[in-house]
């Protein structure tokens, strides 16, 4: 899963549900790459983009300082008047930068905002699988099963309806992680 680019290639934990990267030092040297990339690009734009899927790597990889100064770097140059889309995917891997660092509530607070955002903005809508499936790791995170199995349920079927294998085959296996841990907490042993 993840970017067709051998440094951004990460897998899914079926236990966890976590991104595990492929390969770390590649990661982190193609994340390297693409700060250096959005630090000197002119156009703002094009930077802002190469900043936030940087800053996405550098969360998967556990350096969250660097994540966070490429987020602001990235939304600074985003405004929601002009690049709603863009800054609503960079606020999505924002989102990930709490939960990865162990603040479930506040990273649950950032999901729940976005799926209500990508629902009532029909230029978002593209995004609300994704605001769907990472607003259910986050709850899965908490322990909350069934609010999550809602959440990856309503997810897999905008999936299913996009026809992205890839996208269909995380959901799956997050819906799965998901049913187990529901059958888990109904037979303690």
């Amino acid at each position: 899963m993840g970017s067709a680019e051998s440094g951004a290639a990460y897998t899914i934990d079926a236990v966890s549900l976590r991104a595990q990267p492929v390969d770390a030092a590649a990661m982190l040297a193609h994340a390297r790459s693409l700060q250096r990339r959005a630090m000197q690009d002119p156009d703002a734009a094009h930077g802002a983009r190469s900043a936030s899927e940087a800053a996405l790597l550098f969360v998967l990889l556990g350096h969250y300082d660097d994540a966070r100064q490429l987020f602001d770097f990235s939304l600074a140059r985003q405004p929601a008047s002009e690049r709603l889309y863009d800054r609503t995917v960079t606020q999505l891997r924002f989102a990930q930068l709490p939960q990865f660092a162990g603040q479930l509530s506040e990273s649950e607070s950032l999901f729940a905002d976005l799926v209500a955002r990508c629902r009532g903005d029909p230029t978002l809508q593209p995004l609300l699988d994704f605001a769907l499936q990472h607003h259910g790791k986050v709850l899965f995170d908490q322990g909350d099963y069934g609010r999550a199995l809602d959440r990856f349920q309503e997810a897999l079927a905008l999936r299913e309806a996009k026809g992205v294998s890839e996208l269909i085959a995380s959901t799956q296996i997050a819906i799965a992680a998901t049913a187990a841990r529901i059958a888990a907490k109904g037979n303690p042993e």
